[in-house]
């Protein structure tokens, strides 16, 4: 159900913080019109009442030399205790970056943020260990591309900038991305007495950062349902790999309204993407735009509606390690 507490500033504070979540309150306030204090008990109660779920830094992890495992787990015989369960236990793992439960016959999916293959396997291997009679199927898939769109569900998505200088990362820089990774909207007090520099020194590292691609953008999450929309992942096959098709077909769900993230994953499917839709109708039509316009080049192999994401889509501690 849409919340009562989005009116119209409330989207623009919304659609503004998904550009910059670290935007001052006083520019804020003023794109908004509104005073700062206005601006300050808003974005409060945009969090208390969980329509934004958290202030995230959109990082390049590839600069921090990890790479995206995907992993799909088919649980058996599991009552809803036991599926809590097994949801904690990956999400408080240091290396998980998101899960979420849904129906189909994969009953959770995460991603994993590491710089080797062998950490996924180490999971893996524990999950199976621990919740061996709980555990039917599973399948793990390298992330070979990946863009989640944060802006779509409050207007047009900001255009990307290019990096423009390279920059090594130093300890210091790694600490720094830590503590804005699981909190963008940190103010520089904090920020200071954590690392013992400067708050200027502080801004200067950001700005080298984001110059340098690591640091895509601050964002938030937001909870799709208090938006009024029911999420749902789509996972397709390429049936015509003619070279252009797939590039034709991206092209399509990157301009996409509805369509808050895609996957290129290495082997099982081929391509796999989110839908946030008002209601089952409008998933269909989509759906059925997708099939006329596009039935020569794929195929979809699965659809799935997502009940809850628990952990938000955020580089995780284990990856952001000296």
């Amino acid at each position: 159900m849409l919340s009562p507490q989005l009116d119209v500033k409330n989207k623009k504070i919304l659609y503004e913080l998904s550009k910059n979540s670290r935007i001052p309150a006083t520019r804020l306030a003023k794109l908004v019109g509104i005073s700062r204090e206005v601006a300050d008990y808003r974005i409060k109660n945009l969090v208390s009442s969980g329509i934004i779920t958290s202030f995230i830094t959109d990082i390049d992890i590839s600069k921090l030399n990890c790479t995206r495992y995907l992993i799909y787990l088919e649980l058996h015989k599991v009552n809803e205790t036991e599926e809590t369960q097994i949801l904690k236990t990956i999400t408080s793992n240091p290396y998980v970056s998101w899960t979420t439960s849904q129906t189909g016959k994969w009953n959770v999916i995460f991603d994993v943020i590491a710089k080797d293959i062998s950490c996924v396997d180490t999971i893996v291997k524990d999950l199976k260990t621990n919740y061996s009679d709980k555990i039917s199927d599973y399948k793990i898939a390298t992330q070979l591309e990946y863009r989640h769109y944060y802006s779509k569900y409050f207007g047009e998505e900001p255009k990307t900038t290019t990096p423009i200088k390279p920059h090594n990362l130093d300890p210091l820089d790694l600490k720094l991305l830590n503590l804005l990774s699981k909190d963008a909207r940190i103010n520089y007090a904090k920020l200071s007495q954590t690392l013992n520099l400067t708050a200027n020194t502080i801004k200067a590292r950001i700005r080298t950062l984001k110059a340098a691609g690591i640091i895509k953008r601050f964002t938030i999450q937001v909870s799709k349902p208090r938006l009024g929309y029911q999420p749902y992942n789509l996972q397709l096959t390429f049936k015509d790999t003619t070279p252009g098709n797939a590039e034709r077909f991206l092209k399509y769900i990157k301009s996409h309204p509805n369509v808050n993230f895609y996957y290129l994953p290495l082997g099982h499917w081929d391509l796999e993407l989110g839908l946030f839709v008002k209601d089952p109708n409008h998933l269909r039509r989509i759906i059925l735009d997708i099939r006329n316009k596009y039935s020569d080049i794929i195929r979809i192999y699965d659809c799935m509606i997502f009940y809850e994401e628990l952990k938000p889509n955020y580089v995780p501690v284990g990856a952001i390690s000296p």
